[in-house]
């Protein structure tokens, strides 16, 4: 009867011990973090410090603008390091093969602290880059 004992309180501190499975999954679910950000607004200025004044995507030929020009957008700034592009635009303009080709522009930033913990308070797209999804 005491060794039954022993063993019982054992695999209670072994239970008690262990990580539950909660715990585990809500890490295994834990959203990526945002590669380039994209947004109309204009956030306060103390969120981010300017890369770049404008960053743009050009269209060649005549069309609206799809995935594909966002996408050049969003590898562009991750090229050169950016976290996102705030007060996007698309434009048309004339160019040599088109009365208008579709243009889409931005300007680059990198959040600071205050910026990275306000961003899900901004409306806008997340582009991943590597994973090429869009949340």
């Amino acid at each position: 009867m005491v060794r039954l004992s022993a063993v019982f309180a054992a695999v209670l501190v072994c239970v008690a011990l262990s990580p539950s499975p909660k715990a585990e999954t809500a890490q295994a679910v834990a959203p990526a973090p945002c590669r380039i950000f994209i947004t109309e607004e204009d956030p306060a200025s103390r969120f981010y410090t300017i890369v770049r004044r404008e960053i743009s995507a050009t269209k060649k030929f005549y069309g609206s603008h799809d995935d594909s020009l966002m996408w050049e957008l969003a590898e562009e700034a991750d090229r050169a390091g950016m976290d996102a592009i705030v007060k996007f635009r698309e434009t048309r303009q004339i160019t040599m093969w088109s009365w208008a080709s579709a243009k889409v522009t931005g300007m680059g930033v990198k959040w600071t602290t205050a910026g990275r913990s306000n961003v899900r308070s901004i409306k806008g797209q997340c582009w991943n880059v590597k994973t090429r999804k869009i949340t």
